[in-house]
């Protein structure tokens, strides 16, 4: 029986994690969701374009968004897999003078991947999900681009968001967050549902 329980505990502790958390700065604005906190570089702020709304630094050469040099942080009470995170005013070029501007998620302080505007409905992500275009590219527009399962399998707590130099002979990149989540469905409690029946069966097994 003592030989099981590290494997019942563990089972127990995925009950931890976050699940069902969503946050779209369109409706939340600057309040961050239950199971979640935002720090940054500077005072949050909003910005909105062609209907969407994008969270970002006060400040900067651009003004509520994420500039060079500044950075934006997403923190998770427990780790949790992530179903999309969605980046907008993120352009490919010539608007605004900018040029195939680019997103960095940095996941958990060690993985880095890069989201790059490439046209007007196209953008490359150097993790392991998808990219959906929900706003083309263009001034009349506001550059919104969804990441689908943007980690794959593996569950992150924090995510900083922060510019790379894609122009330094121009406008830098600079973007803004509008909204990202975690599953609803497998529930801690379902979870925690599935660790005790386990242990029940363990003591019958035992019982016997």
């Amino acid at each position: 029986m003592k030989k099981l329980l590290p494997v019942i505990l563990g089972v127990l502790s995925v009950g931890t994690a976050a699940y069902g958390i969503s946050f779209d700065t369109g409706i939340n604005g600057m309040t961050p969701p239950a199971g979640a906190t935002f720090t940054a570089s500077g005072s949050l702020g909003t910005k909105t374009q062609a209907g969407f709304v994008v969270l970002g630094v006060v400040g900067g050469a651009s003004g509520n968004e994420i500039d060079l040099g500044e950075w934006l942080q997403i923190n998770l009470s427990a780790p949790a897999h992530w179903t999309k995170l969605t980046l907008g005013l993120l352009f490919d070029g010539p608007e605004y003078g900018d040029k195939n501007e680019i997103a960095v998620a940095l996941a958990d302080g060690v993985s880095t991947f890069k989201l790059t505007a490439t046209g007007l409905n196209t953008a490359t992500w150097t993790g392991p999900g998808s990219v959906t275009c929900l706003s083309q590219a263009d001034e009349q527009h506001a550059a919104v681009w969804q990441i689908n399962n943007p980690f794959g399998n593996v569950d992150v707590t924090t995510v900083r968001l922060y510019p790379a130099s894609s122009n330094p002979n121009g406008n830098e990149s600079d973007f803004g967050l509008v909204a990202f989540s975690t599953p609803e469905g497998g529930s801690s409690l379902a979870l925690l549902g599935g660790a005790l029946a386990m242990m029940g069966a363990v003591g019958r097994k035992f019982r016997k």
